[in-house]
């Protein structure tokens, strides 16, 4: 079930962000580092009504930011999006470490196909190659690179909506 972030699964939250920022960092992918997202982000996602969580049997597991909200840092691209319509965007997903392999993720993203936008954009960092690949078996399309507000390059990608 995928429900709306509390203040008590925020633990829980962290614990999967601490697991796949030490993957991310064994398998060399300089993302999600210097205290990123903290525990802030995740209350401002809440705040926002953004922060879901993936829950099962009163287990928190997995965690994602799905917004609605423009991203300005998609407003230029070194490439071209699919659409100029409305999209979803969905940012700080993380799935338990226990849980990989299990294509929990894929609920996050079928959970913003019916929000009734036209697409759904995400980035990534070129180095996170399950990330990437994960993205293109859920049939989203390479669609070049945007710069996040530090200047740090990031793919990224959109999926259109069939409605």
């Amino acid at each position: 079930m995928i429900r709306k972030t509390r203040e008590e699964d925020l633990d829980a939250v962290m614990k999967i962000v601490q697991d796949a920022q030490t993957f991310l960092h064994a398998h060399d992918v300089p993302q999600w580092i210097n205290g990123y997202p903290s525990r802030d982000d995740f209350h401002h996602d809440m705040e926002r009504g953004s922060s879901f969580v993936l829950e099962e049997n009163g287990s928190v597991l997995g965690v994602a930011c799905i917004s609605m909200d423009h991203e300005d840092t998609y407003d230029v691209i070194n490439g071209a999006w699919l659409d100029d319509d409305p999209y979803v965007v969905i940012h700080r997903i993380a799935i338990a470490r226990e849980c990989k392999g299990k294509h929990l993720a894929h609920q996050f993203v079928a959970y913003a196909e019916h929000l009734g936008r036209s697409s759904i954009r995400i980035d990534t960092h070129e180095k996170n190659t399950s990330m990437r690949a994960f993205l293109e078996k859920e049939g989203f399309t390479y669609c070049g690179i945007i710069h996040l507000h530090d200047g740090a390059p990031r793919y990224a990608y959109e999926k259109q909506i069939r409605k």
